[in-house]
């Protein structure tokens, strides 16, 4: 995933246009270029991104106490990069568990095995994308 910086009044329109509680600026930028390529149609409703699946009736995952105290937000991004450029990516469930690959783990260290393979300490490992700083970082 490649990082772009923009002005602060290019960021607040892409507030004005986003959907509260729906969109990121990603989705945002997204659906402008969509429509700028001729595949939406003019007054047409721009398509809502695929609402997440929603965990019930499970234990909480080990990230459940950080999402609670705000410090990370659903559907934030893990990032684990390995020195051959290989990367990783897990994604934040509502419920504290983490998405790699279609699959959830409960734990960081067993999402991040189940990704590369072998046992690793995933709290040391995962970086947060949107902050850049280490996942055990946020327990501190």
């Amino acid at each position: 995933m490649h990082r772009i910086e923009v002005d602060d009044d290019v960021f607040a329109q892409l507030q004005q246009l986003a959907e509260p509680l729906v969109d990121t600026p990603n989705t945002v930028i997204r659906r402008l270029l969509a429509q700028n390529a001729g595949l939406a149609t003019e007054g047409t409703p721009p398509p809502l991104p695929k609402p997440r699946k929603r965990y019930r009736n499970r234990r909480t995952g080990e990230l459940m106490p950080l999402l609670t105290a705000g410090v990370l937000l659903t559907d934030d991004t893990l990032v684990y990069a390995k020195r051959n450029g290989e990367v990783h990516r897990g994604v934040v469930t509502n419920d504290g568990w983490i998405e790699v690959d279609g699959k959830t783990y409960p734990s960081p260290s067993g999402a991040l095995k189940a990704s590369v393979g072998y046992d690793v300490n995933g709290w040391k490992l995962w970086m947060h994308e949107r902050t850049g700083n280490p996942l055990a970082s946020f327990r501190e």
